[in-house]
């Protein structure tokens, strides 16, 4: 993503940005996860990715280049052949996700028909290989379950085997967890880690726990209000984390972080985050930073790459 920028448009003509010149890079195989409170424009982006931001939103510039070719610019017919076959999505609400009127069966089939030529008896033992792929129990007869029928977690699998069915590059997992007790997540972060090590996928993560992202991400992205603060390798930001932003989330998150000279002894996030209407003259973050000064309240910071191991920071502290 180069530039990326996702607004809407409001009744009244204004304009919320909810995506604001956002720039991310994911390699071929790579775990990067993309972190940051609720509302900060995290599921917009992953949205954004597949085109399937719904009027009254609008994609209104940057580019998504996917090996080579500007997803902006194609026309939905190609589109539709990228999404699930080369870029697969999971949502966050799996039970939602699922139409509660058709069977697993006849979800799961009917998205393996749709991109492979193949009979309706083989497509059904595509779907019962695949959901004991990523563990669900008593595979043949949830076929015939409906989604109510299920568990979150249950639903969860069935999600993550429809998005592998297509064997695509890249996944996108929203928040896969967020509605999954804390040891259904777990196996479901694992699942994933283990697809990972199969088919080399690549996997956006977007999450806001520090914690998970912590366990299966190589690179992390920090994202507040529409732009990227912070973004690097795992270890460097964990071990040493730049922006007033990532060390805070870092403490909320309870996870040890090593000493930094621009880092307060109790650096929780002071505040909520302001809404999407009431973005921040200069930098975004300087409403509830404890490292503020006046350069902050005027200039918004650019995304510079601060350290040689690649770090890149939005912060006027380093300039």
């Amino acid at each position: 993503m180069k530039g990326l920028k996702t607004c809407f448009k409001q009744k009244d003509k204004s304009i919320i940005r909810a995506v604001d010149g956002v720039d991310i890079e994911i390699a071929p195989g790579e775990v990067h996860g993309l972190v940051g409170e609720s509302g900060c424009g995290k599921s917009v982006l992953s949205l954004s990715i597949l085109r399937l931001i719904s009027p009254p939103g609008f994609i209104s510039g940057g580019e998504i280049v996917w090996e080579g070719n500007d997803l902006l610019r194609l026309d939905n017919n190609d589109m539709r052949k990228i999404r699930g076959k080369e870029i697969a999505m999971i949502f966050q609400n799996p039970q939602a996700s699922l139409n509660p009127l058709y069977t697993v069966s006849q979800q799961m089939t009917a998205v393996i028909r749709l991109h492979r030529k193949i009979s309706k008896k083989e497509a059904k033992e595509e779907a019962v290989r695949l959901l004991k792929m990523v563990q669900l129990p008593d595979a043949e007869k949830r076929m015939k379950s409906y989604p109510h029928e299920l568990s979150g977690g249950m639903c969860q699998r069935v999600m993550i085997a429809m998005a592998i069915s297509l064997q695509p590059k890249m996944i996108i997992a929203d928040e896969p967890t967020s509605s999954l007790d804390v040891t259904i997540g777990a196996q479901i972060l694992n699942l994933l880690i283990e697809l990972r090590r199969q088919f080399n996928i690549s996997i956006l993560l977007i999450s806001h726990d520090m914690g998970a992202v912590s366990r299966i991400c190589s690179k992390i992205s920090v994202m507040y209000l529409g732009r990227i603060l912070e973004t690097g390798n795992k270890t460097d930001i964990f071990q040493n984390p730049q922006h007033p932003y990532t060390q805070a989330l870092l403490d909320a998150g309870k996870i040890p972080v090593h000493s930094h000279p621009a880092k307060s002894e109790n650096n929780l996030i002071k505040g909520d985050i302001p809404g999407s209407m009431d973005i921040p003259s200069g930098c975004r973050f300087h409403t509830r930073c404890p490292s503020v000064f006046e350069k902050c309240y005027n200039m918004e910071p650019e995304l510079k790459t601060l350290t040689a191991n690649g770090i890149k920071v939005a912060c006027h502290l380093y300039e």
